[in-house]
């Protein structure tokens, strides 16, 4: 517990009053170091932390509350209210290729805000056995509000990002979502773009006094230096779509739901991931 203390002393002494400052600092962890050469196994760890911890330290500024937390539990003992984690657990394990262990011991260190006009979000960083696997962002103001999580291999670099953006407002939607995942090295193995907006369809009022919309759909796909462009319209039977590749000029068609012959492999991609992904 003395180490927890003098982590949250050190934030003690880097807080500021600055919103930009808070998204943007990153916690002291007080997690263990082993030598890489050393063969460490989960249940070895897990007895050394066998003890959950729970620490927050709450802090009022000029205009703002701001909380930093700081959780120490296996993965046996995960409280799903704040997140998923055996979804977190499920999607790291499959990029670094762990085996499950239901004594993985997590740290996640968070630091949440909330300002006077009612906005607030948390950057929240989570580490698995020692090793920092994920970092999530969140806000949250008025009718927008935006989340993103980053996954990472056991080198440091990003494996998968996902990113959901949404706002209200005038009886319309927006959502914005955009995917990617990399491999070990770096390299972009697909990157996904996912837009969902609802619109006014006119002017008119229809029944009980509410307006007639309609949703549009627009998909981003890129992979294997391809990429494909869709659009449609959940009023119209037509669709559009670009497909762009190396070397080659665009091909760009409208698509009617009449029309002989099957829309191209990478347009039907496209709109069944973001199909599902808008939705996730």
């Amino acid at each position: 517990m003395r180490l927890v203390i003098v982590a949250i002393s050190y934030l003690f002494a880097v807080a500021s009053c600055s919103r930009q400052n808070v998204e943007s600092r990153e916690v002291t962890q007080d997690i263990m170091v082993y030598d890489d050469s050393t063969s460490i196994t989960e249940d070895s760890i897990a007895t050394k932390n066998n003890e959950v911890k729970y620490d927050t330290v709450i802090m009022r500024f000029e205009n703002e509350i701001v909380a930093y937390i700081k959780d120490t539990f296996l993965i046996k003992d995960a409280d799903s209210r704040t997140y998923n984690w055996k979804e977190i657990d499920e999607t790291t394990r499959s990029l670094n290729d762990w085996k499950y262990s239901e004594n993985a011991v997590y740290i996640m260190d968070e630091i949440e805000w909330e300002d006077d006009s009612g906005c607030s979000g948390d950057t929240t960083y989570i580490s698995r056995n020692g090793i920092k696997i994920a970092t999530c962002f969140s806000d949250r103001c008025g009718d927008m509000s935006s989340c993103k999580f980053e996954y990472y291999y056991d080198n440091g670099k990003v494996g998968y990002k996902r990113s959901v953006n949404e706002s209200f407002g005038g009886g319309c939607g927006r959502t914005y979502v955009e995917e990617s995942k990399y491999s070990k090295d770096g390299r972009s193995i697909y990157e996904v773009t996912c837009l969902e907006s609802e619109h006014l369809l006119n002017d008119s009022i229809i029944a009980d006094g509410w307006n007639e919309t309609t949703t549009t759909y627009e998909s981003i796909l890129k992979r294997d230096g391809k990429e494909v462009e869709v659009r449609y319209s959940e009023t119209s039977d037509t669709l559009y779509y670009t497909i762009e590749e190396p070397d080659s000029e665009p091909i760009s068609k409208v698509y009617t739901n009449n029309e002989d012959g099957h829309l191209p492999d990478m347009v039907g991609e496209a709109m069944s991931y973001c199909s599902s992904a808008v939705k996730h």
